[in-house]
């Protein structure tokens, strides 16, 4: 696992109530009830914006600047979080998916998340003892009805904490791009805030949240 920092993303996936996962690489940790995809996108030597946002298969998903703005996630975190928003619904309408609507509970859990993984220094799905469920529940997303749901989570040091860079990390990992296009979700949310993480100070820190009828 990478020492210093830069970019990490997690990946959780819950379908029909029920938990699913497959077999991943040496970095993918398999739980019992759950798959927790760590992946390690890139480390201090390299630039991974620039490295992976070429003009593929997969560079064609990832929006231009003058159509999704590169906000920074030290700044204003709203804008960061609908540039965000943004960069997912181009890459989803590129894939030929229909685009995501914003919740609001979403992005609230979402949030609520990425200040969790902040405050206890932690990057994992189950974080302060809370696990990767608790947020869904606590906004109400989760109770009665049956919903399928997954939580990508990433954070990033100075400018790989960015709108731009979290997201080309994202899109560049099958599982996590896999969950960004999946027709199975209809709503989602996302939530950014900035701290200190594994030593790295004003760190951008992230979650998604996707949600889906059964």
């Amino acid at each position: 696992m990478c020492v210093s920092p830069v970019t990490r993303l997690g990946s959780f996936h819950r379908l029909r109530q029920n938990c699913a996962g497959q077999q991943g690489r040496l970095l993918t940790l398999l739980l019992a009830l759950s798959v927790l995809a760590l992946l390690v996108a890139a480390g201090p030597s390299s630039a991974p914006a620039k490295k992976n946002s070429g003009h593929g298969r997969i560079g064609r998903l990832i929006a231009p600047e003058k159509v999704c703005k590169n906000e920074p996630a030290t700044r204003n975190l709203n804008r960061a979080e609908k540039a965000m928003a943004c960069m997912t619904n181009y890459a989803r309408r590129k894939a030929g998916v229909r685009a995501l609507r914003t919740l609001a509970a979403l992005n609230h859990s979402a949030k609520r998340k990425a200040y969790d993984m902040a405050r206890c220094d932690t990057f994992a799905h189950t974080v302060c003892g809370r696990n990767v469920l608790y947020w869904f529940k606590r906004v109400g997303y989760i109770g009665k009805v049956c919903r399928q749901i997954s939580e990508n989570i990433a954070w990033g040091g100075g400018p790989l904490g960015n709108v731009r860079n979290i997201f080309v990390a994202l899109i560049h990992a099958a599982g996590h791009r896999e969950t960004i296009l999946s027709r199975k979700y209809t709503v989602f949310g996302n939530g950014v805030v900035r701290g200190n993480m594994k030593g790295v100070p004003g760190a951008g820190v992230w979650a998604q949240h996707f949600g889906g009828s059964c």
